[in-house]
Parts: structure tokens; C-alpha cells; sequence
């Protein structure tokens, strides 16, 4: 079941020696490449990463272990920033080199680093399955107000990660960061003008699916 420590390090280390050696264009679309098998393979497979009911240990050589595992990580490092996240990495590394390691070994060496309480993300995105699938619907209110209805039309559980958003004006652009508590969440932005446009995610940083729809 903790098949993923391996592989999906080992695609996830990959991609960073593509970002170091070939740039972020080349990262982000190795990534983009990743969550496209992870897509395809979910469209006939919702079992968790960490999977204890495959009896076929061959058939655990999956997207699930792989790109996903791999996307886990980029989550992560996005959610705790570069620093602590290869602190949490390098602490976890040292504390079992030589010797096993489980996935809530990880989760105590990020959590360690970062001070921060990691359960609630392991427990959606690693054992549980399934990914998020956005739908953005934003309304220009008239009176300098915007309004963005963040609906969760996947399967099963809700994910509570944080949704970056960026919207554009005439003036620029704005990043504003959506907090879901569930599969419905309702913001409302003070705006002057009304949007030329609204992209959910658009430095890549969540393993989603998204469609924005606005007048």
C-alpha cells in the first residue's frame, strides 16, 4: 500500500530534474502530461494510493502510484513552499535510510517541518480517491462586486485544498484564494470593473479538472 513512497518519488524527482535542467515550461507540461494518465486511469479505476484491497501486486504498477503519487508531492511542495518541503523530505530521507518507511512517516516528517497538521490532506488525497472537478460560475454583480460559485462535481468526498483564482480587469490581474468548506462555496470580491476573464488554477498546482463559466 505504500508502494508510492517509491514510485511516485521517483516520477515526481524526475520532473524536477526536468524543471532544474529544462526549465518551468518543461515541468509544467510534464506535470500536465501526468495529470492527463491520472484522468484516464480514473475514469475505470477509483481505488485510493494507498490501496490495501488489490490482491495483484502487478496491478498496483499504476497512474495511482505513479504520475498521482508524483502530483501529491507537487501539492505539497506547493501547499508548505520549496524550503520546508525539502526540509520535511531531507528529515524524512535521514530518519529512514537503510530501513523502511510508510506513508505516515512522511506525513509526520512535512508535518514536523512545517508545523502544520497534514491529516486531513492525506486522508483525501492519498487514502481516499478521486480528484476534484471544478465548476466556476462568477456573476458581475453592477455595483462593484463580483460573485464566484465554486461547485465540486466529482464523485465521493469533497477536497478542502485552497483553489487559487485569478481574475482580470482592464486594470490587471488579481489572485484572489478560495477556501471550499464543501462541494458548494459562494465568494464574494470587491471589484471595480467587470472581468475580462477568470482562470481557476493557473500556475498548476492542483491535481484538478475546471470549467469557468461568467457574465
Amino acid at each position: 500500500s505504500d508502494l508510492w513512497l517509491s514510485e511516485g518519488f521517483a516520477t515526481y524527482f524526475a520532473g524536477l530534474f526536468v524543471q532544474r535542467y529544462e526549465g518551468e515550461e518543461a515541468f509544467q507540461q510534464y506535470m500536465k502530461d501526468a495529470s492527463r494518465r491520472v484522468f484516464d486511469y480514473e475514469k475505470g479505476h477509483r481505488t485510493p494510493i494507498f490501496d490495501r484491497d488489490t490482491e495483484n501486486l502487478m496491478n498496483l504498477l499504476n497512474p495511482n502510484n505513479y504520475e498521482k503519487g508524483a502530483w501529491v508531492l507537487h501539492m505539497l511542495r506547493a501547499n508548505l513552499g520549496d524550503a520546508v518541503f525539502f526540509q520535511g523530505i531531507r528529515n524524512y530521507y535521514n530518519s529512514h535510510a537503510q530501513s523502511n518507511a510508510s506513508t505516515e512517516d512522511l506525513r509526520r516528517a512535512l508535518e514536523k517541518a512545517s508545523g502544520k497538521n497534514l491529516r486531513g490532506f492525506f486522508a483525501r488525497w492519498v487514502y481516499d480517491s478521486g480528484h476534484p472537478q471544478y465548476e466556476l460560475a462568477w456573476y458581475w454583480l453592477g455595483n462593484r462586486e463580483l460573485r464566484m460559485v465554486l461547485t465540486q462535481r466529482q464523485a465521493g468526498n469533497a477536497f478542502a485544498d485552497p483553489v487559487p483564482v485569478t481574475i482580470t480587469t482592464a486594470r490587471g490581474k488579481r489572485d484572489v484564494l478560495l477556501k471550499p468548506a464543501g462541494k458548494l462555496f459562494i465568494q464574494r470580491v470587491p471589484l471595480k470593473e467587470k472581468p475580462i476573464s477568470v482562470e481557476v488554477d493557473p500556475r498548476n498546482v492542483l491535481l484538478d479538472e475546471a470549467t469557468v463559466k461568467g457574465n
